[in-house]
């Protein structure tokens, strides 16, 4: 017997079986023998009337069985170093008497990635850095949760205060549909309702009433776009929101600072740690994106499939748990289950090229994620968890360590990809980040160079 192998686009493997004819006669004849025949015992029908009647190739396929077991159909494919999580196909050769039978055994196997050249290519990487605005925004958000709420009578209401009102809206002195409410809440000044409603409703005090005259924008529904429209509104309530003074009597009855100085400080290192998480990933990102294009992935149809469907049903699940319904959302948005599927399959190719060359990276350069590597980035989260640390470890389930050793296999392919790449790090809305635009044609340059290889 004898064996060969093709690789074939679609990550198509094929094992080629060749046995001598009576190598494979033998197990051929066994199949016949098994086979009950009109007229004699099982096993004693003469192997040409069972041939006329079933056909060489039926034999011969059957006998495929007995010649090579699935064990030793995976070992030979381990053997090339290729994997598969999918039962192969088969298929015979026409099969002449005295002559060679060609057995097929069809395997779909693990993507195959052709890596570009990548090393010394040039590769702007997006880099934060905290700053001052990021540091008020931080203290801003601890600054709300302890807002204070005050009912408001004594004042008109202005900008910045939580209003309530009820209002009926006529067009040409006819009512419409969406033009009444009662009890509606919102902030003066936030416009998330029609700048020209509250730009009238400024001024006014609790319990007064009066006609707002504004004007529909044309973006607005179609049904009262460009239209002009009176608002009869009535003011039933005034909030004002007020911010506690950021001082060091706050800073101490929130924390566990004395200054503000200090509470600033411990932002700063807490933005500095997710800032620097978010880098490790931006170069990550940047990196498999750049060397993505630079090669060639071949990702099997049917593992394809198979990802596509997990994204599909993570969709449903994340849906149900915010309470709604995806297959209804794509249905009520025109979209549809066969337009959502394509979308899911676009994120499954997406997510399998970036696996699978993300391994061919790491495999190449040799990168291995120790134990001790995972706990180092775990004492990252240390000092942030203080007393908390320990059960946080304890906590931590087998998926949790999966995603940190992904995270550390990361950052070390990131700093691996530094020393082989000239990679410059730049402000995050740096121009360099985005994609070139496409060069225009010069038809005239094009016709001459056509003309230059004719000749």
């Amino acid at each position: 017997m004898q064996k060969s192998f093709e690789l074939k686009p679609g990550c198509k493997f094929i094992v080629t079986y060749t046995y001598d004819y009576s190598e494979a006669y033998p197990e051929a004849l066994k199949v016949a023998n098994t086979i009950r025949f009109p007229g004699f015992r099982k096993g004693h029908a003469p192997f040409g009337l069972v041939v006329r009647s079933y056909g060489l190739d039926v034999l011969f396929d059957s006998a495929f069985n007995k010649l090579r077991s699935i064990e030793d159909l995976i070992s030979d494919l381990e053997e090339t170093g290729h994997t598969s999580m999918f039962s192969p196909t088969f298929s015979t050769d026409p099969v002449k008497k005295d002559e060679p039978v060609v057995y097929r055994v069809e395997w779909t196997v693990e993507p195959q990635v052709e890596l570009g050249e990548y090393k010394g290519t040039k590769l702007p990487v997006p880099e934060e850095s905290v700053t001052d605005e990021m540091i008020d925004e931080q203290i801003q958000k601890e600054l709300r949760k302890q807002t204070s709420f005050t009912n408001i009578t004594d004042r008109p209401c202005q900008n910045g205060d939580m209003v309530t009102v009820d209002f009926v809206g006529t067009i040409d002195g006819t009512p419409f549909a969406g033009g009444s409410a009662d009890g509606v809440s919102f902030k003066l000044g936030e416009r998330s309702y029609l700048p020209d409603l509250e730009d009238g409703i400024v001024g006014m005090n609790v319990g007064e009433e009066k006609d707002v005259n504004l004007h529909f924008p044309e973006e607005y529904d179609k049904s009262v776009a460009g239209k002009d429209a009176v608002f009869h509104v009535k003011l039933t309530g005034i909030v004002e929101e007020k911010l506690p003074e950021l001082d060091d009597d706050f800073v101490q009855d929130i924390s566990d600072f004395d200054t503000v100085e200090a509470y600033r400080e411990n932002i700063r290192k807490q933005l500095q740690k997710e800032v620097e998480v978010r880098n490790h990933r931006h170069l990550a990102d940047r990196i498999i994106e750049h060397v993505e294009k630079l090669s060639k992935i071949d990702i099997p149809e049917k593992l394809l499939d198979l990802q596509t469907e997990r994204v599909y049903e993570a969709n449903v699940k994340r849906y149900a748990a915010m309470g709604q319904d995806y297959e209804k959302m794509l249905e009520n948005t025109g979209l549809g289950k066969q337009f959502g599927m394509m979308m899911c399959k676009t994120e499954a190719d997406n997510l399998l090229k970036s696996f699978y060359l993300t391994q061919k990276l790491v495999n190449e350069l040799g990168i291995e994620v120790t134990d001790e590597d995972v706990e180092n980035l775990m004492e990252e989260s240390r000092e942030e968890l203080g007393d908390r640390y320990d059960e946080f470890v304890d906590r931590m389930t087998e998926s949790d360590k999966d995603a940190l050793r992904e995270e550390c296999q990361l950052r070390k392919l990131g700093e691996a990809m530094k020393e082989l790449m000239e990679i410059t790090f730049v402000a995050p809305d740096d121009p360099s980040l985005k994609p070139a635009a496409p060069e225009a044609k010069n038809e005239q340059a094009e016709e001459k160079a056509a003309e230059d290889g004719k000749e």
